[in-house]
């Protein structure tokens, strides 16, 4: 799986594909054995990353700002039963039923299954200025 799966990471993203479950595991631990604090950047990369301001972050922002409650520690998941993750996105908002960037097609189905809506942040944003 850890070597086939790689073949085919480009396509979690297209709607008409959906993959098996051990290849978008393979994924998840990959990214998060990926190192990912603050003390392995150098500055210049820190520079460079407050320079970019990503649709996410500018509506955290804006969350923040207007004081509507989300998971800032995290991605937004939905589990089943058993307490297994069956569904991530990078940002999502309970009170409203809305996901942010789910992270594959097969998240993007089962938050649209399970009544959330996916918007774009800009989109959330300007409707609600």
């Amino acid at each position: 799986v850890d070597e086939v799966s790689a073949l085919f990471q480009d396509l979690v993203t297209y709607k008409n594909v959906m993959l098996p479950k051990v290849f978008i595991e393979e994924y998840q631990k990959n990214l998060s054995s990926q190192p990912n604090n603050e003390d392995s950047k150098t500055a210049q990369d820190k520079e460079s990353q407050k320079e970019e301001d990503t649709p996410i972050d500018r509506l955290k922002k804006f969350l923040k700002a207007k004081n509507i409650p989300y998971n800032e520690s995290g991605t937004f998941t939905i589990k089943d039963e058993k307490g297994d993750v069956i569904a991530e996105a990078e940002l999502g908002l309970e009170s409203e039923k809305i996901v942010f960037a789910p992270f594959n097609i097969q998240s993007t189905n089962t938050f649209k299954n399970c009544g959330y809506t996916i918007s774009q942040p800009e989109n959330y944003i300007e409707s609600n200025k």
